[in-house]
């Protein structure tokens, strides 16, 4: 595979949309969207409507409605997204992709200063070029810094860094002391939503993101894992193929 190239999460060498599948994803997330938008729509009027300001109670019942509009919107691309994926409707273009830049880019979009403040990079992280497509490496790294925090119950910081992984490639790893869950949860993270032993995992958000995180690192021939330690606390770490010199991904990293 050369540099450019896509991987598809099917066998359609176009990328196409297939059959009513398809068509069901477009119009479900048309619909979806439609309704939220409007309800958001209208919290934002209330909010800006000069000639009949809000009372500070009523503003914060405002600010509550497009808190959780906002939320249940990412929940949606979420869902259409996994939708995508399962009907092999997504297409990753590949290409080299320089680490460091593309985790500072990842932190800047934490555009929350209570949530920026808590998540740090690793001052002793080596740059690598990895092989996967920039968008949505960038997509996973944010998901699962924003799952990382809302599993954290000490409120602590986080840490992302890099290191070289055993395989030959890198590996992207978010840590912190606060990190540790309840025990089983770690096998639970990654289970199918509808799986029984699911309901014991994360919070829904929580886990549909770290579902899509998952998903989305396969394409790119990755892989996401947890890692516990007693003394450092838990790590989720993605695990990316090397580049090599000449284009594509680095042998030593598909061993």
């Amino acid at each position: 595979m050369t540099a450019g190239s896509a991987v598809r999460s099917a066998d359609d060498p176009q990328g196409r949309p297939r059959g009513v599948g398809a068509e069901l994803i477009s119009h479900t997330g048309h619909a979806l969207r439609a309704c939220l938008n409007a309800i958001l729509g209208y919290a934002q009027i209330l909010e800006l409507d000069r000639a009949h300001p809000l009372t500070p109670v009523q503003k914060e019942r405002v600010d509550q409605i497009q808190a959780s509009g906002w939320q249940l919107l990412r929940l949606i691309d979420d869902a259409l997204e996994l939708a995508r994926i399962g009907a092999g409707q997504l297409t990753v273009p590949m290409e080299p992709v320089a680490l460091a830049p593309l985790l500072r880019d990842s932190l800047a979009q934490l555009d929350e200063p209570a949530v920026s403040s808590r998540v740090g990079l690793d001052a002793a992280s080596h740059d690598a070029i990895v092989w996967a497509d920039p968008a949505r490496l960038r997509q996973v790294v944010v998901k699962l810094l924003l799952g990382a925090l809302k599993c954290d119950r000490h409120g602590g910081s986080v840490l992302v860094g890099l290191s070289q992984s055993a395989e030959g490639g890198t590996m992207i790893r978010i840590r912190g002391d606060g990190l540790a869950l309840a025990p089983g949860q770690l096998e639970k993270m990654f289970l199918p939503l509808d799986h029984p032993a699911a309901k014991d995992g994360p919070a829904e958000g929580v886990q549909l993101g770290l579902v899509l995180a998952q998903k989305l690192v396969e394409l790119m021939g990755g892989r996401l894992q947890v890692h516990r330690d007693p003394a450092s606390g838990s790590e989720l770490r993605i695990l990316l193929r090397g580049h090599a010199p000449g284009g594509g991904p680095s042998s030593a990293a598909d061993a």
